[in-house]
């Protein structure tokens, strides 16, 4: 969908929503989940060499993009399923429990979960950004920003108990927003080869068609309202009473 940009700002939007009516999330928290979520919502097209998780950091994750195509057996295969998603989440899971695996290095004992978390949450945050067009005219920004950000969540824990349920909600988003489209996708694999969408055929969308570019911007109000909503709750009750 339109270089991942409909999958990111919908996964967000989800996130969003329920981190801030379901869960009532703190800002900071919220704002960590929500971005990891719209970096997980283009990860399962890590199965297309081009695609824009594939190009988010470079060489580096096209030759994933590639490992990952091999396994999974081409574009909407096994990524595109309920386990494939179960396994992007199960990742950071593995990661964060890797935190007790320790080695010495320049005199500083650095942990291998980190190290593993850091490099994930690179990957989504810059998949995120580039999806968004968030710095997309200066790669070594992005690229900077991506791994700040990821280098800080890593180091200090932060929220660590909630990324992996925000790449899970981010991937099963994608896989629902596929299913809308002509092609749909079989989420059931390898349990059962059904192809599953969500419209009837007649309204099945197609990839890039105006219908997606009307969805992309309902998205983006919905994130502005959301982050408006928020903002207004933040603020001091005093300093509305002053603003009336």
């Amino acid at each position: 969908m339109c270089l991942g940009r409909t999958h990111a700002l919908s996964a967000g939007a989800a996130y969003a929503a329920l981190g801030e009516f379901v869960f009532h999330q703190r800002p900071a928290v919220l704002l960590a989940g929500t971005a990891i979520a719209c970096g997980a919502g283009v990860l399962p097209d890590m199965d297309t060499v081009g695609s824009t998780v594939a190009r988010s950091f470079g060489a580096a994750t096209e030759c994933i993009a590639y490992g990952v195509r091999a396994i999974s057996g081409g574009h909407r295969e096994g990524t595109h399923t309920g386990v494939g998603d179960a396994v992007c989440a199960g990742l950071a899971v593995l990661a964060i429990a890797l935190e007790g695996v320790h080695f010495r290095a320049w005199h500083h004992e650095l942990s291998a979960g980190r190290i593993v978390l850091g490099a994930y949450l690179a990957i989504l945050f810059g998949a995120g950004m580039m999806a968004l067009r968030i710095l997309h005219r200066g790669n070594g920004r992005r690229y900077l920003l991506a791994a700040a950000a990821a280098g800080a969540m890593a180091w200090t824990g932060f929220d660590a108990g909630g990324i992996a349920w925000a790449i899970l909600l981010g991937t099963a988003v994608h896989c629902f927003g596929d299913m809308l489209t002509k092609h749909g996708v079989a989420w059931g694999r390898p349990f059962t080869s059904h192809v599953f969408h969500l419209l009837p055929e007649r309204l099945r969308l197609s990839t890039g068609h105006g219908a997606e570019h009307v969805l992309a911007f309902a998205m983006t109000l919905t994130l502005l309202a959301l982050a408006v909503h928020e903002v207004m709750l933040s603020l001091p009750v005093h300093a509305l009473v002053a603003a009336r």
